[in-house]
């Protein structure tokens, strides 16, 4: 059975998705509630930061992986083809 890769991108959007949302709730309320002072301000430009270091990274690391091909389950697990065999000495 083979694995295209490309599946593995559909839960890692999803998860990009729930903390892009969370992200924008966290930063909607820094900047209503927090953005008064110097470490209210830094505070915001640190998060900004941090989060476009990560997508850039994130996107550095993904960008040569070809999510065209497939992982076959004998790659993965190749003692398992053969648990169903008979034994051949008796």
């Amino acid at each position: 059975m083979d694995i295209p890769l490309y599946i593995f991108l559909i839960p890692y959007g999803a998860i990009i998705i729930f903390i892009a949302v969370w992200s924008l709730f966290c930063f909607y309320h820094l900047v209503k509630f927090g953005f008064f002072d110097f470490v209210g301000r830094l505070n915001a430009l640190l998060f900004i930061g941090l989060c476009v270091i990560v997508i850039g990274l994130t996107i550095f690391l993904l960008k040569n992986v070809p999510w065209l091909e497939s992982i076959s389950s004998d790659t993965l697990l190749p003692g398992i083809t053969d648990v169903f065999d008979p034994p051949t000495n008796y």
